[in-house]
C-alpha cells in the first residue's frame, strides 16, 4: 500500500483543462446563495455576476505575466505590501485596471481584480455585506462594500468578516493556482504559500458551509494535480463536506481498486463518512471519535485486512467547480483511467449496514451526552461499548481492578466500589449509578454481586460486595438466575442458622440450584459469587417477603417443602436449622405448624418425636436433631421443576431493584416518558397529542410559541421516544406525523 502510486499528469505543466462549449452560449446560472443559505444549496454549474453589463475591457483575457509599472495589472504576491489609495494591503491580490476572465469567452472583468481607480467608502464601510450581491465582483460592488473589503485585507484577513469578502479574496487565489501556475514558474513557486493561506481561512470560516465546500475541494485538486502521488500522501477525511465525496477519496479508492489492494479501515471510514448515500444519524456526528474507533474495530473484525473492491466499468472523472465566475465552468483532470468505485452498490451497502450497527451501539451514550454534555464520567463511560469503555479506565477504577485476584473471589467494602463514581460518596446510590458501576466493571472483565441489573439487591444498601474475574461478566446468567438467588438466599438463611454453612451444604445449594434453573456457565459462576456474598453479608429476610408475596399459597407451600429438603441435603436438620425454617416459613406467609407437618412427612424413624405446635410456641420443645428419610427427601427434591416454574413466573424479566429492598428517599427514580423531558418539551408533546398530523408551518409556530427551535425540539423529543419504545415519536418533514403507539407509551409511562 505504501508503494501504491497515483499519477495524474496531462502533459507538462498543463495539468488541467476547462471543459466548455464554444459553439453555444451557456444558460445563466441561478444566483449564488447568501452566507445564510450557501450551505443548504448545491454549487452552481456556471457562475455569473449579478452586476450591470460588463465593460468592453472584459471582452478579452489579459495575462498579468510580464507586465510592469504602476498602471499595469499585476499579481501582488502574498506578504508583499501594495498601496491602494490611502491603504497599504499585504498582497495576495490582483491590482490594476484591466484583467479579463480566465476563459476569454466570459465577457466579464476578473472578479478578484482590485482596481485602484474605483471609488471606495472608508467612512461608512458595509461590514455586514448588506449591499453585496449574490456574485461578488470588486468592479461591481458598491463603494461601501469595497471599503469593508479593503479594510479586511489591510487587517490581515482575520475571522469574523462577511463571507462574501472571503470569497472575493479566494477568487484571486483560485486564479493564481489553477491558471497562472500552469504557465508561470514564479506562480508555481507561490502555490504552497497560497494553499497554506486557504487552510488558515478554512479554519477561521469552517462554520460557513459553502466556503468550507469550495475551499476543501480546491485544496484537494491543487494537491492532486501535476505530480505523482502515493496513497500514503493523502489523509483520509473524517468530516462530510459539501454535496459529494471529496476528490482525494475518489482518487484513492480508485487507485486501491485498480491495484487489487484491500481497502484499509481508515479509507473505508472516510468513504462512509463522506458518501451522500450513507445517512449519518446523531451518534455519528455527536460522538465522532467514538464512532470512528468503533467503526474501525468492527470493520477489521468483519473484513480482516479490508474489503476487496472490484473496479467496475465506470471511470473516475475528477472535477472541480471553481467558486469564481472567471473560469466559466468546471475543471476536469484526467485520472489515468482509474475506476470510480464510489458508484458501486455492493460496498456502499456493506458500509451503510456497518454505519447503522455502530450508530445503534453508540445510541445510549449519544443520548446521555446530548442531555448532560458529560463524556468521561463513570455514568457516561458505562454506556459505551466494551472496547471503548476499557480504554477509559479512571485511576480509581484501575486501583480497584488491581485488587481483584485472577482466581477466586474478593470481598470488598461497598464504599470502595462506590468511590469510583468520584465526588462525595452518598450512603445510598440510585439504580442508575449502581447499574453504571456494574456495567463498567463487567466491561473490564470483572463481575459484581449483588448486581441490580440481574434482579438482585442494590449493592449500595449493603455492607460489602463480591468481585471476581470473569471475561463473560457481560453474558446473561440465564433466565432463572433471579429466581435461583431467592432460593439461595432462603437456603443460606436456614443452613447458616447453626453458625456456619458447611462446604458440603454450599456445594449442595449451588449445584442443585444451578442444575434446577438450567443456568449456563456464566450463570453458575455468578450464582457461586452470589453465594459468597450471602455468606459474607448475611442479609436479612425483609426484602424477600416482598418478592414472594405475590405467589399463591399452594406454590409457597411447595417452595417451603423444597427448602426443608435443601436444608436436609446432608441427611439431617439441626435444631438451629429448624428454628431458621420457622422464620423462613414466616417470610413465606405460612403457619409455623406447617413446618412440623413437613418435617414429619420427611423424617425417618427417630428416637426423638416431632411435637405438633399449638397456639403457644413455648409449649413444645424443638428436637435436637431430625433425621430425614432419603427416599422421602428425594421425592421432595424431585419437585425442582415445579419450584423453578413457580419462581421463574415471578422473577424472570422482572425490574427488581425496588422489590429487593425497601424504597428510600435517596433512590433516584428512573426518568422515562414525559418525566425525562423538561417541562417546556413536555408541554409541547401534550399539545401535539391533540392531532396525529401537523403541517410543518403549524409545528414551527407551536415550537416558537414555547420558545423552542423546531429542529432541536424534534431531536429532543425523539431521543426520549427511543428510550421508551425504541422508535421516534415525530416522523416526516412536512407534514410531521405522530406515531400513535409511541405517543401512548410516552404519555402512559
Amino acid at each position: 500500500m505504501e508503494a501504491l502510486i497515483v499519477v495524474i499528469v496531462i502533459g507538462g505543466v498543463a495539468w488541467w483543462r476547462v471543459r466548455r462549449r464554444l459553439s453555444s452560449p451557456r444558460r445563466p446560472a441561478a444566483p449564488r446563495p447568501t452566507s445564510a443559505t450557501r450551505s443548504a444549496s448545491p454549487p452552481p454549474l456556471v457562475p455569473h455576476p449579478t452586476a450591470a453589463k460588463p465593460s468592453e475591457s472584459g471582452r478579452r483575457a489579459t495575462s498579468p505575466a510580464g507586465q510592469s509599472g504602476q498602471s499595469a495589472t499585476r499579481w501582488v504576491p502574498l506578504g508583499t505590501p501594495v498601496a491602494v489609495g490611502d491603504l497599504t494591503l499585504p498582497g495576495g491580490i490582483y491590482v490594476g485596471h484591466e484583467l479579463g476572465a480566465v476563459v476569454a469567452t466570459r465577457r466579464l472583468t476578473e472578479p478578484a481584480l482590485v482596481n485602484p481607480e474605483l471609488p471606495v467608502d472608508l467612512s461608512g464601510p458595509d461590514l455586514g455585506g448588506n449591499q453585496m450581491g449574490y456574485w461578488p465582483s470588486y468592479s461591481n460592488i458598491p463603494p461601501a462594500s469595497r471599503g469593508a473589503y479593503l479594510r479586511w485585507l489591510e487587517a490581515g484577513r482575520p475571522g469574523g468578516a462577511y463571507i462574501g469578502y472571503v470569497f472575493l479574496f479566494f477568487y484571486g487565489i483560485e486564479r493564481r493556482v489553477l491558471s497562472d501556475a500552469t504557465r508561470s514558474e514564479s506562480a508555481r513557486n507561490e502555490v504552497p504559500v497560497l494553499l497554506s493561506e486557504v487552510e488558515r481561512l478554512l479554519l477561521l470560516y469552517d462554520h460557513e458551509g459553502s466556503f468550507r465546500h469550495y475551499a476543501t475541494d480546491f485544496l484537494a485538486i491543487a494537491r492532486i494535480a501535476g505530480t505523482p502521488k502515493r496513497v500514503s500522501d493523502f489523509t483520509p477525511p473524517r468530516k462530510r463536506i459539501g454535496w459529494d465525496i471529496p476528490l482525494e477519496v475518489k482518487l484513492v479508492l480508485g487507485a486501491i481498486a485498480a491495484s487489487n489492494e484491500s481497502l484499509p479501515g481508515e479509507w473505508a471510514l472516510a468513504w462512509a463518512l463522506t458518501s451522500p448515500e450513507i445517512p449519518l444519524r446523531t451518534p455519528a456526528t455527536r460522538c465522532p471519535d467514538e464512532f470512528a474507533q468503533l467503526f474501525l474495530s468492527r470493520y477489521m473484525a468483519a473484513n480482516g485486512a479490508g474489503l476487496q473492491l472490484k473496479p467496475g466499468s465506470a471511470k473516475l472523472r475528477l472535477e472541480y467547480r471553481p467558486a469564481s465566475a472567471s473560469f466559466g465552468g468546471p475543471i476536469t483532470l484526467d485520472s489515468g483511467g482509474l475506476p470510480d468505485v464510489t458508484r458501486l452498490a455492493a460496498p456502499i451497502k456493506k458500509l451503510a449496514a456497518l454505519v447503522t450497527a455502530v450508530t445503534d451501539e453508540l445510541d445510549a451514550y449519544s443520548r446521555y451526552i446530548g442531555r448532560s454534555t458529560d463524556r468521561d464520567s463513570v455514568r457516561a463511560v458505562a454506556l459505551l461499548p466494551v472496547e471503548l469503555a476499557r480504554d477509559r479506565a479512571s485511576s480509581s477504577l484501575r486501583a480497584l481492578l488491581a485488587n481483584v485476584p485472577t482466581q477466586g473471589h474478593v470481598v470488598i467494602a461497598t464504599a470502595d466500589v462506590a468511590a469510583i463514581l468520584g465526588g462525595p460518596v452518598t450512603p445510598k446510590l440510585g439504580k442508575r449509578d449502581v447499574t453504571a458501576l456494574a456495567t463498567l466493571l463487567a466491561a473490564h472483565g470483572v463481575g459484581l454481586e449483588p448486581d441490580v441489573r440481574l434482579g438482585t439487591a442494590n449493592f449500595s444498601h449493603q455492607r460489602v460486595v463480591v468481585l471476581w474475574r470473569d471475561e463473560e461478566a457481560l453474558v446473561s446468567p440465564g433466565d432463572g438466575f433471579a429466581a435461583a438467588t431467592v432460593l439461595l438466599h432462603l437456603g443460606v438463611t436456614v443452613s447458616a442458622s447453626d453458625g456456619e454453612v458447611s462446604t458440603l451444604e454450599q456445594q449442595q445449594l449451588e449445584s442443585r440450584l444451578a442444575s434446577s434453573f438450567e443456568l449456563p456457565p456464566a450463570g453458575q459462576r455468578r450464582l457461586r459469587a452470589h453465594l459468597r456474598w450471602l455468606l459474607a453479608e448475611r442479609p436479612g429476610l425483609a426484602g424477600l417477603r416482598t418478592r414472594v408475596g405475590a405467589i399463591e399459597e399452594a406454590q409457597r407451600n411447595l417452595i417451603a417443602r423444597y427448602l426443608v429438603a435443601l436444608a436436609g441435603s446432608d441427611g439431617y436438620i439441626s435444631p438451629n436449622e429448624v428454628d431458621s425454617l420457622h422464620r423462613v416459613y414466616g417470610v413465606l406467609g405460612l403457619d409455623a405448624a406447617f413446618l412440623h407437618r413437613d418435617l414429619h412427612a420427611m423424617a425417618a424413624s427417630s428416637p426423638t418425636p416431632i411435637i405438633e405446635a399449638d397456639s403457644d410456641p413455648g409449649d413444645f420443645a424443638l428436637p435436637r436433631e431430625v433425621l430425614l428419610d432419603d427416599r422421602r427427601l428425594a421425592e421432595v427434591m424431585s419437585s425442582t421443576r415445579q419450584v423453578t416454574e413457580v419462581l421463574n413466573a415471578v422473577f424472570v424479566n422482572e425490574e427488581s431493584d425496588s422489590k429487593v429492598s425497601e424504597p428510600t428517599s435517596s433512590e433516584e427514580p428512573d426518568e422515562s416518558g414525559l418525566a425525562a423531558l423538561d417541562e417546556t418539551y413536555a408541554v409541547l408533546v401534550r399539545r401535539l397529542s391533540a392531532q396525529p398530523v401537523w403541517p410543518r408551518a403549524e409545528f414551527e409556530a407551536l415550537a416558537a410559541e414555547l420558545g423552542l427551535l423546531a429542529a432541536g425540539a424534534i431531536e429532543t423529543v425523539n431521543d426520549v421516544a427511543f428510550t421508551v419504545s425504541n422508535a421516534p415519536l415525530l416522523e416526516g418533514y412536512d407534514p410531521i406525523e405522530l406515531d400513535g403507539h409511541v405517543l401512548k407509551e410516552i404519555l402512559d409511562v
